[in-house]
């Protein structure tokens, strides 16, 4: 098991670094929303939750309908949970309270998510911030989360705190290496038995579901970080393969290399591990040629590996 004391020491760095980007001013908190249940079209079926990874870095909650306030003047955490009907113990099990998540999660205050604006009027801040901002990598834009009825001059354009706590995410703290190393090993394990079922006749699935089973089964990780891509032949040039319309379904044929691109994640922390080997187990001249190529560039990158080198040198 995970320790909340990760996301404390994660929320602890994040206060010192913002209250420097305010330049130490007094009466700034910021807000923080976890994510939501999302139905299955007009179904009354849930896709299998997955918490918002910023979210899910300032506090490790995996369940949906959280959010946070951090007060950067006190230092203090101030967790919103949802306050759920009576027959949830029926339906979902059951009910925490306020009282047992503030020692659960390793945050100072828990209130329910209905008392939010009170507590905003209340508290009275200068200025309220908001992660929002475009995703660099996807195009998306993390949206500015909805507040209904709070005083206009508390809302702020949200231009700070997302480049802060990107910026803090790119740095590992100790605690979350070793988490990262987790599932690094167990995506690695897994991957090792796939390679010794791998044979011609079976299908390319068959290997994803190896893997999934292995890193559920022993390393308790429900998720993979990214859908698996399980390619074999021509396959293995398809850069997304494995999605809906090319799902890992192919015949592996004898003299096919394999191209796995598996991950598992587990507490919100993601591995990636592509690796290529023949379905036979032994390679033929032209793909050793290859194999090695590659192999020498990639020991050659680890090389050149270090602190001040650029991603181009």
């Amino acid at each position: 098991s995970i320790s909340f004391s990760l996301f404390k020491e994660n929320r602890s760095r994040f206060f010192a670094a913002f209250s420097k980007d305010i330049n130490n001013n007094t009466g700034h908190a910021v807000y923080v929303k976890g994510g939501t249940d999302m139905m299955k079209y007009d179904t009354d079926g849930e896709h299998v939750f997955r918490q918002e990874k910023y979210f899910m870095w300032f506090f490790g909650i995996e369940v949906p309908g959280f959010s946070g306030i951090l007060d950067i003047d006190s230092g203090k955490t101030i967790l919103f949970m949802p306050r759920l009907p009576e027959s949830y113990n029926i339906w979902m099990g059951k009910l925490e309270t306020p009282e047992s998540l503030v020692s659960k999660y390793m945050v100072d205050v828990v209130m329910y998510e209905d008392e939010l604006l009170s507590y905003l009027k209340d508290a009275n801040f200068n200025c309220l911030h908001f992660l929002a901002g475009l995703n660099s990598d996807s195009g998306a834009v993390f949206q500015t989360p909805s507040i209904p009825d709070l005083p206009e001059e508390q809302w702020t354009s949200a231009e700070m705190a997302l480049p802060c706590v990107r910026e803090l995410r790119v740095i590992k703290t100790f605690a979350e290496i070793e988490v990262m190393r987790l599932a690094a090993e167990g995506s690695a394990a897994a991957l090792k038995d796939v390679m010794k079922i791998t044979k011609p006749t079976m299908r390319e699935y068959q290997l994803e579901a190896t893997f999934c089973y292995h890193i559920y089964f022993h390393h308790g990780m429900r998720h993979t970080a990214y859908t698996p891509i399980a390619g074999c032949g021509c396959h293995s040039a398809v850069l997304h393969y494995g999605h809906a319309g090319a799902p890992n379904d192919g015949l592996i044929r004898d003299g096919d290399m394999i191209l796995l691109d598996f991950g598992g994640e587990y507490a919100g922390y993601c591995s990636d591990i592509t690796i290529s080997f023949p379905a036979t187990g032994k390679f033929n001249a032209k793909q050793k040629a290859i194999y090695e190529a590659v192999l020498d560039a990639n020991r050659s990158v680890m090389q050149a590996m270090k602190p001040g080198v650029d991603w181009t040198e």
